[in-house]
């Protein structure tokens, strides 16, 4: 994407503009009446104001997390967080060491994931990435059901040239494909009805269950997305998130999370045009009428770690962390001049640990403090939405048993085989 050469000037006047000079009100007033109302017919009440990090990857997130899980806990305890969601990309394998950590630390965790969700091959941006965090038991289950359909979809690829997901992925081998850390979904698969649909049926194997509904398919769906399940949309860096297909697919996921269940994700991409991107999200939440929600996506649980950090994202880009440092210099002029880049980057040494309220208004400096603040109570307010699931709730679940009424299960069991033996050698 390229921008006019007088971006900046645009810029000056659409934050005039979209703080009050033209409109008169600010842009949370006009939000607030625009908004959707509860169940109770009023505006959801925010109590509690202390941050709440929401969107923290550890380093089950392969080569992007730079922490361990407790890591996470430990620091988010020292830093006196309202809660921490460990929300790793495309699996929650972590949760279980978060979870044993919280306890210790008497620490509030959100178990979450990060999924991305593709968009189209030619779309910009391609992928939408959104972090959901389970409400309850029944959206946990359903989160693992999605992850599981979109675990299965990737590793049974085996027409590259049909399936346009892989393509969209840029997968260009069967081995690829079935790479464990691949995951193919598409935002209908939020709104799927059919539970089967949902990690059960063989891919390919005609039925239209585990390969999930391609787009266009004749299929009921839901009324809404996933039950008791948050949704906060990451945006895209750049200047994605004022793309059209973003847009719209912000406008369609408000339509499908009911109950106040969906927030823009308010994060802060270091580069010398943040405070417009900024400026940019607190549009589209006006204008979309999603409330924004203070992250700063940590990658790791302190600055310390940052180094570390780089080495992860080199080995990712396939480039030496130096030539990435080229590629930062180049970017940063040719940034300047409104042009776009895709891939792998290095993050600056101050951007994406674990910070405290304080050090999330710090980030979001240059930000109306009541913006500031409502976005921050927003992360209060969504932990407290999840705070109703923890992993000590999951208990083993025997299955039923096929023995009839007040029969031993070992004795049906002879029965079965002696009678199945008898039909098998009759003579014997």
């Amino acid at each position: 994407m390229r921008m006019s050469g007088d971006s900046h000037g645009v810029g000056v006047w659409a934050l005039q503009r979209i703080r009050g000079r033209h409109f008169g009100v600010h842009i949370q007033t006009e939000y607030a009446n625009k908004h959707r109302t509860n169940k109770q017919g009023a505006a959801p009440v925010l109590g509690n104001s202390s941050f709440c990090e929401l969107a923290a990857l550890s380093n089950f997130s392969f080569l992007e997390g730079a922490s361990h899980p407790e890591e996470i806990i430990a620091r988010a305890a020292e830093l006196q967080l309202g809660a921490v969601a460990i929300a790793d990309r495309h699996t929650m394998a972590g949760v279980v060491r978060a979870h044993v950590a919280a306890q210790r630390q008497r620490m509030r965790l959100v178990v979450g994931t990060r999924c991305s969700f593709l968009l189209g091959a030619d779309e910009e941006p391609t992928h939408l990435e959104l972090v959901l965090l389970a409400e309850s038991a029944d959206g946990y289950a359903r989160m693992c059901r999605l992850l599981t359909l979109g675990k299965r979809r990737a590793g049974w690829t085996l027409d590259m040239d049909a399936n346009v997901a892989a393509v969209a992925a840029g997968i260009e081998s069967r081995t690829a494909a079935r790479n464990a850390s691949a995951c193919h979904l598409w935002l209908h698969d939020l709104v799927d009805a059919s539970v089967q649909s949902l990690g059960s049926g063989e891919p390919g194997d005609g039925s239209g269950h585990g390969s999930g509904r391609a787009p266009g398919a004749d299929r009921p769906l839901a009324p809404f997305a996933i039950p008791g399940v948050q949704a906060i949309v990451i945006p895209p860096d750049e200047y994605g998130a004022m793309q059209p297909c973003f847009l719209e697919s912000l406008r369609w996921l408000r339509t499908v999370f009911d109950d106040d269940r969906l927030s823009l994700g308010f994060v802060r991409h270091s580069g010398p045009d943040d405070a417009l991107r900024l400026l940019q999200l607190e549009w589209i939440s006006s204008e979309v009428c999603v409330p924004l929600l203070a992250s700063n996506n940590p990658y790791c649980h302190d600055r310390n770690r940052q180094e570390l950090q780089d080495i992860l994202t080199a080995i990712r880009a396939g480039h030496t962390v130096q030539e990435l440092r080229s590629v930062e210099r180049t970017r940063a002029v040719d940034r300047a001049h409104g042009c776009a880049h895709r891939g792998a980057r290095l993050l600056p040494d101050d951007a994406r640990h674990l910070v405290d309220g304080d050090g999330m208004r710090a980030v979001l400096a240059g930000v109306p403090r009541d913006v500031c603040d409502a976005s921050i109570a927003r992360s209060a307010h969504v932990a407290q939405r999840c705070a109703g699931f923890s992993m000590s709730m999951l208990r083993y679940r025997y299955p039923r048993e096929v023995a009839p009424p007040g029969v031993d299960p070992m004795a049906h069991l002879r029965i079965l085989v002696e009678d199945g033996a008898a039909q098998r050698w009759p003579a014997s």
